[in-house]
């Protein structure tokens, strides 16, 4: 007899006699008994390759229910057995995730210095008040930048605080990275007006 690993249960099954051909069954021959060895209770060390809701984020590596692993995380591909090669190729990836992130910030931090060097002129229809036909928005703002700096910037990622609707200089605030805020002067001039 052999002996038990925590979590083990040994269950001793007896098949009857049965009246059915032999049907190609891995059952033991009739009337005899058969050892069946459930394994309950036990731990598997997994590394996520996706997110999943309230467990675990894609590259972490946990400590899952065995069944858990087994039957829902590796089959859906969310998760793979957390083995040495695969755990050297989650570094290698996140080394590779850290420069692409360290020179993004880099860029970013460029083109702030940029922006906040020279203000950016947008030339706009405007009466003989200095008030403007409409109002400059977020975008006119992304199109300026990109005609005088030849930078492309989100006008999602810009933000004007008041709404511009006369000749002045306005700040305007850009996200350019999620550690990384600008804050920029327009100058609005009068192009022409009735």
């Amino acid at each position: 007899m052999c002996r038990q690993a925590p979590g083990e249960r040994t269950i001793h099954a007896y098949y009857p006699a049965r009246n059915t051909g032999s049907g190609g069954s891995k059952r033991p021959p009739d009337g005899q008994y058969s050892t069946i060895v459930l394994f309950c209770g036990g731990r598997m060390k997994v590394l996520f390759k996706k997110d999943v809701p309230d467990v675990a984020r894609a590259g972490q590596v946990k400590d899952v229910a065995d069944g858990y692993a087994r039957n829902f995380l590796i089959p859906r591909g969310l998760a793979v057995a957390a083995t040495a090669a695969a755990l050297r190729q989650v570094a290698d990836l996140q080394a590779v995730a850290a420069r692409h992130a360290a020179e993004e910030q880099n860029a970013a931090q460029d083109l702030k210095q940029r922006l906040e060097a020279q203000p950016i002129v947008i030339e706009a229809k405007a009466g003989s008040q200095g008030r403007l036909y409409g109002s400059v928005t977020t975008a006119d703002v992304a199109a300026a930048i990109q005609k005088q700096l030849g930078t492309t910037v989100d006008r999602r990622d810009l933000d004007i605080a008041d709404p511009v609707r006369q000749v002045g200089s306005y700040q305007v605030s850009a996200r350019l990275h999620r550690n990384v805020n600008a804050a920029l002067t327009i100058e609005v001039r009068a192009v022409g007006g009735a």
